[in-house]
């Protein structure tokens, strides 16, 4: 039995790098001029590559949740001899409800007091208060009921898709209990959802690949083999092997490919390449056990502390960057990728150290009387 006793820091290390991955993916890119200097043209390169991948960020988060919600009840399940359903979910709740809620009332709050989205009426927002409060925002948009998300909250629609998750995949385990009709299930999972995407990259209109992006049952690449990941260590040794390394340069040499080879994997509809990308998130995380160089790397305190009030700052950091304009001198603004993303990283940080302390915190002591 080799499943998380203690928080582990690496993983935190590992929350850390997916929320960065995102928060690039969403500040501006650096356009290159004929006056950039040479030296700097190559990282500036990097920097627009990340940028444009750093959707993945978002996979990488949905595989590190599946490992540990799926780790945690089997640790609850080998120690008692049963999953509290009702137990796990409240202590999902109590995880994710109070900061995804005070998000949707900044948001309407914002989008209500200012003329960033002038065309969003009250009733509009009523309407998306509905989806919005049953965690269904991603499919009410897949299927039509909702005109989409404002970006200042658009973050929420992968907090939804995990709710979903938490549901579904919780009774699953409470209810079944071979772990290899559990393992069956997850196969059978992989492959609907790769067959259901692939039908709909084919079908959906072009430019529409929210369709597939927002789809739960499209997206289930990642929650799989973040939960067969945690079967795994369920039953093998997570310390450090020779194998590791090994994981780790495959991780690496398959996103490089992926990255030259397929640029604009959701908008030219590759499927088996954003299989490819989930499995790398696969790779991250099994080479963050096994490899030690980069265990002790994700486990430092300066990762540790990011992937701490990750959260937080994933939630709010399309409001900062919204609001940039408001917040800082207009030319300020126009500063360009690696520049105003520091620039908005700062104020973004501070807000996540203070919703970490005076939301997550308190919470989190609520919720430690609810572990087994």
């Amino acid at each position: 039995m080799a499943l998380i006793k203690e928080r582990e820091l690496h993983l935190d290390g590992l929350r850390a790098i997916a929320f960065l991955l995102v928060f690039i993916s969403h500040s501006p890119h650096f356009f290159l001029k004929p006056e950039t200097p040479y030296y700097l043209e190559f990282f500036y390169k990097i920097y627009n590559t990340l940028a444009d991948f750093g959707w993945v960020g978002v996979d990488l988060f949905f595989c590190l949740s599946a490992y540990l919600v799926t780790s945690i009840l089997l640790a609850e399940e080998i120690k008692t001899g049963k999953i509290n359903w009702r137990k796990f979910q409240l202590r999902r709740i109590l995880r994710i409800w109070p900061l995804y809620f005070l998000t949707v009332a900044i948001g309407f709050y914002t989008i209500l007091a200012t003329d960033i989205y002038p065309g969003i009426t009250e009733s509009a927002l009523w309407k998306l208060a509905l989806y919005l409060s049953t965690f269904t925002m991603n499919l009410a948009i897949v299927y039509g009921l909702s005109g989409g998300l404002p970006a200042i909250i658009a973050p929420i629609w992968s907090v939804a898709m995990e709710q979903q998750f938490y549901l579904v995949w919780g009774t699953i385990l409470r209810v079944v209990k071979h772990q290899t009709v559990r393992i069956v299930i997850l196969s059978l999972a992989l492959v609907g959802s790769i067959i259901y995407r692939a039908k709909l990259m084919q079908i959906s209109p072009a430019g529409a690949h929210y369709i597939f992006y927002l789809d739960t049952f499209a997206r289930l690449d990642s929650i799989v083999f973040g939960a067969c990941a945690a079967i795994y260590f369920s039953k093998k040794s997570q310390a450090s092997s020779r194998s590791g390394k090994w994981l780790f340069a495959l991780c690496i040499i398959l996103f490089t490919a992926t990255l030259m080879t397929s640029p604009n994997i959701l908008t030219n509809r590759n499927t088996f390449s954003y299989l490819i990308l989930d499995f790398c998130c696969l790779l991250a995380l099994l080479s963050s056990f096994k490899y030690a160089p980069l265990r002790a790397l994700l486990s430092t305190r300066a990762l540790g502390l990011l992937g701490r009030i990750s959260y937080p700052m994933y939630l709010m950091h399309p409001l900062i960057i919204i609001l940039s304009p408001r917040i800082f001198p207009l030319e300020v603004f126009n500063l360009q990728g690696p520049a105003f993303a520091t620039l908005v990283f700062i104020p973004l940080f501070i807000l996540g150290l203070i919703l970490h302390f005076i939301i997550e915190k308190p919470v989190a002591k609520i919720k430690t009387k609810l572990t087994i």
